[in-house]
Order: structure tokens, then C-alpha cells, then sequence
């Protein structure tokens, strides 16, 4: 019997805290009139994967998308925060820089990715511990993260980016917790 219950809370100890779940949220905002593609800016932060900002032989044009769908709810303790894009180049020779800005005005690392000419999503990119990040990642931060997103064209057709999104990995929260109960 005693084995038992030792072994339930063993159960219930590693559910509760080694739980990992993960939410996706994506840019809806963007600097209009200061730094946007030149193309229909407003289309990489429109929520649809079927309309594009265009950067259009114009290499180094930023875009700074500066608001998120995020809401800032805490749903757990943030164990990491990656972004990635939804993009494709009219050439093969092209790449999007992604460089996260935290707190509103503290740039991240900058974090090259070739673009392909195919309608791909890229792979995550890990920002955890980006420069300038915040050393214990709060939902209040996540909901605060704006980003920068060049278009480096290398002087060819142009690059599209239809999203871009932030995936956040998290424990504990009111989510597994519940799962938690059902189990036992």
C-alpha cells in the first residue's frame, strides 16, 4: 500500500513538473510609415499564409513587426522561445535575417536563413538566450517581443515573407495540472 502511494506521488511529481506543452502566436503589427518591406507590408502580419510582404530588389530593407498575438496570459513556467517564418525567394541565392527586439528596443543576435525558392515555413530558431534577452522569460516579455526582419535579395527578383510566428515551450500551468487530476 505504501509503495503505492509512494509511487502515485512519484507519478504526480515528474506529470506536474516535467510536463512540456507548446503555443504558437504570430505578429500582427508592424511599424507602417518607419521601417516596412516596400511592398504590401501589411500582408506579413496579416494572420493569412496566403498573402505576402514583398521586399523587391532592394537587399538590407527592414521590416519591424512590432506586436504580437500574444496576450500575455501565464499558462506555465517559459522554458523556451523560438521563432520562424513562412517565405520563399524568386531566387536561390537569397536569405531573411530575423533579429528579435526585446523590451521594445533591445536587439537580439541577428539569425540568417536561406529562403529557397519554394513557399516553406524555416526551420524554429532558438532565441532563449539571445543577446539583450530577458535572463527569466515571462509571458508579460513574450507578449512584448517585436522583431526585425530583413530581406537580403542579394540584388535579385525579391524575397516573399507571408508569417512569422514565436512558438513558446512551457511547463507546469493550469493545463497540465488538469491532466494531472484526470490521470489520477
Amino acid at each position: 500500500m505504501i509503495k503505492k502511494l509512494f509511487l502515485t506521488l512519484v507519478f504526480s511529481f515528474i506529470c506536474l513538473f516535467a510536463y512540456a506543452d507548446t503555443v504558437t502566436y504570430y505578429f500582427n503589427a508592424y511599424d507602417s510609415g518607419g521601417e516596412e518591406w516596400e511592398n504590401t507590408p501589411a500582408d506579413m502580419v496579416d494572420g493569412n499564409e496566403a498573402t505576402n510582404a514583398n521586399a523587391f530588389w532592394e537587399t538590407g530593407m527592414v521590416q519591424l513587426n512590432n506586436g504580437n498575438n500574444c496576450a500575455g496570459t501565464d499558462l506555465g513556467t517559459i522554458s523556451k522561445v523560438e521563432i520562424r517564418a513562412l517565405r520563399n525567394g524568386i531566387a536561390s541565392n537569397q536569405e531573411i535575417v530575423y533579429r528579435p527586439v526585446f523590451g521594445g528596443s533591445s536587439d537580439g543576435n541577428d539569425h540568417a536563413q536561406a529562403t529557397g525558392t519554394s513557399k516553406a515555413w524555416g526551420a524554429y530558431i532558438d532565441i532563449t538566450s539571445d543577446t539583450n534577452s530577458p535572463e527569466t522569460w515571462t509571458w508579460t516579455n513574450v507578449r512584448d517581443l517585436d522583431i526585425d526582419v530583413v530581406a537580403n535579395t542579394g540584388f535579385a527578383a525579391g524575397i516573399n515573407c507571408y508569417e512569422v510566428e514565436i512558438r513558446v515551450t512551457y511547463t507546469g500551468g493550469a493545463a497540465a495540472r488538469r491532466r494531472i487530476i484526470m490521470v489520477e
